[in-house]
């Protein structure tokens, strides 16, 4: 599970399984974000990855895009979860995806929104 740093805040990776968790948290992070519907091929649940994040001390968020369809909205959605991250102690964030690209993408689109 590579792991790309965007910024020194916000970080993204491709498909996480459960025992990817732990290792997320002792890199440092304090928050989770699934961008990945449960519904595509070859995707965890996202409640397993949440249930680790409980188990590790790490926020989840689950905040399924599909890159085909992504909306300002979205990109709406994503400022105010990395503004409250901020507010809360809750950064550097990890967001995941199939790739990381639309995690990437998703937070590209909400700068202009002010998130981190």
């Amino acid at each position: 599970m590579p792991i790309y740093r965007v910024t020194s805040e916000f970080a993204v990776s491709d498909q996480l399984i459960p025992a990817d968790v732990k290792f997320i948290a002792r890199a440092g992070f304090k928050m989770i974000i699934c961008n990945r519907p449960d519904t595509e091929p070859g995707a965890t649940p996202a409640a397993q990855i949440e249930a680790e994040c409980e188990a590790n001390n790490l926020a989840f968020i689950q905040m399924p895009v599909v890159f085909s369809s992504m909306t300002e909205n979205d990109a709406v959605n994503l400022s105010k979860v990395l503004q409250d991250a901020r507010k809360n102690c809750k950064i550097p964030v990890l967001a995941y995806c199939e790739s990381g690209y639309r995690s990437k993408r998703l937070f590209e689109m909400s700068l202009a929104f002010g998130s981190l």
